[in-house]
């Protein structure tokens, strides 16, 4: 059957997906549904144009729950777009989930990944090969209206190799890396796993995981290896020494370690370090209708951290005139018996920092120091509002 959409003669399909019982077609100009309500025969067969978004298609669009979520880029600032059911029926609604967004979003679209528990939306763009944008969203149990919604992006070291695929697996996340051998110069592919589990992990915080007892990090074959210079090695929770470890990658450091701490080969992982730190948006009041005040004036006094299974943090505040660091913890806390000389602790506690500014007037950093481990369970924070409204 041919099928012909009005106003539409010189349009390019590209790619396809389903939604709400009904197929979606996307084409360079529009987007177009077919009814999939009744079955479809050469008496009633029928296109429609849903929407009018040029140039939505270097992605393939991705169809999640409830929406279809597909990108598009315009003068090198990509941004994400989500399609869900309108007020009427047979009446799809589309707008724009990075709006909030200024230029994070760098890249062409290549590839969109998504998964349901959590819900989670995984963008990769062309920009760079060593990170992958993150949206994580959480809506009413009707899903008319959405309660959180946040915007990250995961980096990992260059000797990971440069991401050429995203897959979901088991409702995790396989990222295809393409890797060199240092020694040999051949060129293979990786796979590395995400777990997307909110639960404490059970293995040391350090990428592409290998056990150092089973495996020789990394060798996917028996004549591929490469550089692991630059490697961190610390121990998983089946031994008292849990997330302790030896900086560095060097052989002889780690197995100085293993013997010194009589630390079992099997306890042992080693992986490559990243940068681990998170810049929260700042608070504001908001009315009766969930619409933040922005005439009054809200100033932090301070906020506080609550980490688990964490070592040393530093928080950074920037201002207009620079940065200060108002708290840099070590993770020795007097009376701990993890407080020993000679090691770096691991504790679960609560740090504050002083800010003493209005909200539009900072942002802060809380990072991990080094490669230790940094985990954040939640941030509280005191202030004082004062209220500028005009009366008459």
């Amino acid at each position: 059957m041919e099928l012909f959409a009005l106003g539409a003669e010189d349009d390019t399909i590209r790619y396809s997906t389903t939604y709400d019982r009904n197929l979606l077609i996307f084409g360079k100009k529009h987007q177009y549904v077919i009814s999939g309500r009744q079955p479809m025969t050469p008496q009633n067969a029928s296109i429609v144009v849903q929407s009018s978004h040029e140039d939505a298609v270097d992605a393939p669009p991705r169809n999640s729950g409830n929406f279809v979520f597909y990108a598009k880029v315009r003068n090198g600032k990509a941004s994400m777009h989500q399609v869900q059911i309108g007020q009427l029926a047979d009446t799809p609604e589309s707008y724009e989930v990075s709006k909030q967004l200024d230029t994070f979003l760098k890249g062409t679209p290549s590839q969109i990944v998504a998964v349901t528990a959590p819900n989670v939306v995984f963008l990769r763009t062309e920009s760079n090969r060593q990170s992958v944008y993150t949206y994580s969203y959480l809506d009413t149990a009707a899903g008319s209206e959405r309660l959180f919604d946040a915007w990250a992006r995961w980096t990992w070291s260059e000797n990971t190799g440069y991401l050429v695929g995203l897959s979901q697996n088991d409702g995790d996340i396989l990222a295809y890396m393409l890797r060199r051998d240092a020694v040999s110069g051949k060129v293979f592919i990786g796979a590395e796993r995400f777990v997307l589990d909110t639960e404490l992990s059970e293995l040391p915080y350090l990428d592409s995981l290998r056990n150092y007892a089973t495996d020789t990090f990394p060798r996917t074959a028996k004549t591929t290896t490469y550089d692991t210079s630059g490697l961190e090695a610390a121990v998983d929770n089946t031994h008292p020494y849990f997330l302790f470890g030896s900086e560095g990658g060097a052989e002889a450091a780690v197995a100085d370690f293993i013997t010194e701490n009589s630390v079992p080969q099997s306890a042992m992982w080693r992986g490559w370090q990243y940068d681990a730190y998170v810049t929260p948006t700042n608070e504001y009041v908001k009315d009766r209708n969930g619409k933040a005040i922005v005439n009054g004036r809200l100033t932090y006094t301070s906020i506080l951290v609550s980490i688990a299974n964490s070592s040393a943090m530093k928080v950074t505040v920037t201002t207009r005139n620079g940065t200060s660091v108002p708290t840099d913890f070590t993770g020795r806390l007097v009376g701990r018996a993890s407080n020993m000389v000679g090691r770096v602790p691991i504790v679960s506690t609560a740090v504050s920092a002083v800010i003493g500014r209005e909200v539009r007037d900072f942002t802060y950093t809380l990072s991990a120091k080094s490669w230790l481990p940094l985990t954040i369970t939640a941030i509280e924070w005191k202030g004082q509002y004062f209220n500028n409204t005009r009366r008459m």
